[in-house]
């Protein structure tokens, strides 16, 4: 239950996504034997991102666990997930983190989504925006306020996630 840890092996199994020197189990001998490099193809890198998926849940559980039993609140563990050092785990822990900030409601969904899209367009990579984008979208739909209320507040969210998933779509429909 090392906090590190956890985070290490999140971003160990997320990183193959966007390593090619990273995926020993894609070829025969691996490339850690011959010295070659290997891009995966848009299936197999699907076929890898649904596998990192299944598991990323998990560790947004994990890390609400860790904000209710006081080792530390949601917001320090969204931002202690931004200090890793390669791009794409940190982009997809980014996410993953930012999705129990909203559950949590220490910060208003519509700064935390409008973070996250800004820290999503680091990704260069067609392929891999296009998957980025779609994990944003499937982590964030169901955190989101979907019916008006009586609140402004709440209102100006519902507009807000709107607006963002209908840019994030646009932009993932734009590469595809």
């Amino acid at each position: 239950d090392d906090l590190p840890a956890v985070l290490d092996r999140a971003a160990h199994m997320i990183g193959e996504l966007g390593d090619p020197h990273n995926h020993h189990h894609m070829t025969s001998p691996g490339p850690a034997v011959t010295g070659t490099s290997v891009l995966l193809s848009p299936k197999n890198y699907y076929e890898l991102h649904m596998r990192a998926l299944e598991e990323i849940p998990n560790v947004e559980e994990y890390l609400l666990s860790r904000a209710s039993e006081g080792d530390g609140t949601m917001s320090e563990l969204y931002e202690a997930v931004q200090y890793f050092p390669k791009v794409l785990p940190r982009l997809y822990l980014q996410i993953c983190a930012g999705s129990a900030l909203i559950r949590s409601k220490e910060s208003s969904a519509k700064t935390v989504l409008e973070d996250l899209i800004e820290a999503v367009k680091c990704e260069q990579s067609p392929l891999r925006g296009l998957f980025l984008r779609h994990y944003l979208l499937q982590a964030t739909r169901d955190k989101l306020p979907d019916s008006p209320a009586d609140t402004t507040k709440l209102e100006e969210e519902i507009n807000a996630s709107e607006e963002i998933n209908l840019s994030a779509g646009a932009r993932q429909a734009h590469q595809s």
